[in-house]
C-alpha cells in the first residue's frame, strides 16, 4: 500500500512541476499585441528593395529593447492611434506606446513609468511668426482668441498643459480648431493655408519638415516643456505582474548604453530643422565657398597660373572636400552639384577677382616707373599682403565648412560626432 501512495506522490510532484515549467515558459514568452501608424521618427518603415518593409523608429526600437530585456515578443499591426485606443479598450490589443498621462485613461489602463519624454511645439509659417509674441500659455490663447487663430489637433492626443487642454475642448472654440490625422497632415493643411498653426511633437514635425524641405518657410514655437511619455496596457489582457514585469524592463534600459544611443540617433531633425534650409545657414556655406574660393584665386595669382587654372584652383578647396565627403557617405545628389549657385559663386568670385589683381598689378607698375621703387621691396610688400589674405580666407572657409561638415555628419548619422564633424 506504501508503495502505491509513494508512486501517487511521485506522479503529483511530477505533474506539479511540467505544469510549472509550462506557466513559466508561457510567463517569459508573453506575447503582446500592438499596432503602428506612420509617425515618424517614432513609427515608420523603410523600403529596401527585393525585401520586406522594415517597421522601425525610436518608440519602435525602445519597445524592442524593453520587451529583450523583459523576455518577451511583441507583434505589430498597423493601426490609427484613434483605433488603437479602442482596441486597448476592447481587448483586442495589449499595449500601446507614446502615451500621455491623464486622469480619465488612467481608468480605462494600465500605465507603465515612464521610459522617454517629449517636448510639443507650435509650427507656423515664417512669414507669420513676428504676429505672434508671447511667453506663456494665458498669452498665447489670448493671442489665438484676438487673431482667430486655426489650430491644427490631432484627435486623442493629451496636453499636458491644462490650459491649453481646457482651450482645445471649450466649445467656444470649436471654429477654430482643424482636426487631422497626423503630423504630415497638419504641414500640408498648413503650406496650403487651411490652418495658421498646429501643435505637435517637437521631434516628429521637425521631422516632417526636414524631409520635405520646407525648413525655410516653417517657423517653431515652443509651448509644452518636457513631459513624460508611457506604455498603456488593455485591463482586460494584461495583468499587473505583466507591467510590473515591463517596468523592470524599462529600468533596466534606462540603465543600459543601448538607451542612450536610441535616443540620440533620433534626436538630429531638431538640429537640422534649426540649420539645414535656414538663411543664416546658407549664408555660411556661401561665405565658406567664396573664401575658400579667394584662398584659391591667391594660389594662383601667387604662382602664376592662368585664369582656367585660376579656377581650378579655386574650385578645389571650396567644394571639393565637399564632393569627396558626399561621395563616401553616398549622399545622392552630391550637395555641391545639387544647385548652381555654389558654382555660380566660385566663377563670379574668380572673375571679378582677377579683374581686380590684374588692374593692382597694373597699378603697382605704373607706380614702380614713376617712383623708380626698388622692385624687391614691392615684391615682399606684395607677398606679405597675399600671406595674410590667405590666412584669414582659409580661416574664413575653414569654420564655416566646418558647420556643414558637422550638420552632414548628423544627418548621416556617423560617430563619434566630435571626430568625423570637425574630420568631414
Amino acid at each position: 500500500m506504501r508503495k502505491y501512495y509513494s508512486f501517487f506522490a511521485f506522479l503529483c510532484i511530477f505533474f506539479g512541476i511540467q505544469t510549472g515549467f509550462a506557466r513559466s515558459a508561457q510567463d517569459s514568452f508573453l506575447e503582446l499585441k500592438t499596432g503602428w501608424a506612420l509617425w515618424d521618427p517614432y513609427q515608420y518603415q523603410v523600403f529596401i528593395e527585393g525585401q520586406q518593409p522594415l517597421l522601425t523608429g525610436l518608440d519602435v526600437k525602445l519597445t524592442q529593447k524593453i520587451i529583450e530585456f523583459a523576455n518577451m515578443k511583441i507583434s505589430y499591426e498597423f493601426s490609427l492611434w484613434s483605433d488603437l485606443l479602442n482596441s486597448l479598450k476592447q481587448g483586442t490589443k495589449d499595449i500601446a506606446s507614446g502615451a500621455s498621462y491623464s486622469e480619465e485613461r488612467s481608468k480605462i489602463f494600465y500605465y507603465s513609468i515612464s521610459y522617454r519624454h517629449e517636448e510639443q511645439s507650435l509650427f507656423i509659417l515664417r512669414s507669420n511668426h513676428l504676429g505672434l509674441n508671447f511667453r506663456h500659455t494665458d498669452q498665447m490663447l489670448s493671442q489665438f482668441n484676438k487673431k482667430k487663430f486655426r489650430l491644427g489637433i490631432t484627435p486623442g492626443v493629451i496636453f499636458s498643459d491644462q490650459k491649453l487642454l481646457n482651450w482645445i475642448q471649450n466649445p467656444e472654440n470649436k471654429a477654430q480648431i482643424v482636426f487631422a490625422e497626423d503630423d504630415g497632415a497638419h504641414l500640408d493643411n498648413l503650406l496650403t493655408g487651411k490652418i495658421d498653426g498646429y501643435i505637435a511633437d517637437r521631434i516628429s514635425a521637425a521631422t516632417d519638415i526636414w524631409r520635405l524641405h520646407k525648413g525655410d518657410k516653417v517657423f517653431e514655437i515652443a509651448v509644452v516643456d518636457k513631459t513624460p511619455v508611457y506604455f498603456i496596457f488593455s485591463k482586460k489582457t494584461v495583468s499587473l505582474k505583466t507591467v510590473q514585469r515591463f517596468n523592470d524592463a524599462i529600468r533596466k534600459l534606462h540603465q543600459s548604453v543601448a538607451y542612450r544611443k536610441i535616443i540620440k540617433e533620433y534626436f538630429h531633425p531638431i538640429i537640422l530643422l534649426q540649420t539645414i534650409d535656414t538663411t543664416w545657414f546658407r549664408v555660411v556655406e556661401y561665405l565658406g565657398i567664396f573664401a575658400f574660393a579667394i584662398s584659391g584665386l591667391i594660389i594662383a595669382y601667387r604662382d602664376c597660373a592662368t585664369l582656367f587654372g585660376a579656377f581650378i584652383l579655386a574650385t578645389l578647396p571650396s567644394i571639393g572636400g565637399g564632393i569627396i565627403r558626399d561621395v563616401v557617405f553616398q549622399r545622392n545628389p552630391v550637395g555641391a552639384l545639387k544647385s548652381p549657385v555654389y558654382l555660380g559663386i566660385i566663377v563670379t568670385t574668380v572673375l571679378i577677382g582677377h579683374c581686380m589683381l590684374w588692374v593692382y598689378d597694373f597699378y603697382k607698375k605704373r607706380v614702380y616707373h614713376e617712383t623708380q621703387t626698388d622692385a624687391s621691396e614691392l615684391v615682399i610688400k606684395r607677398q606679405k599682403f597675399l600671406s595674410i589674405l590667405l590666412t584669414v580666407c582659409d580661416g574664413m572657409g575653414l569654420a564655416a565648412l566646418t558647420v556643414s561638415g558637422v550638420v552632414v555628419c548628423v544627418v548621416v548619422k556617423i560617430e563619434p560626432l566630435w571626430l568625423w564633424g570637425g574630420f568631414f
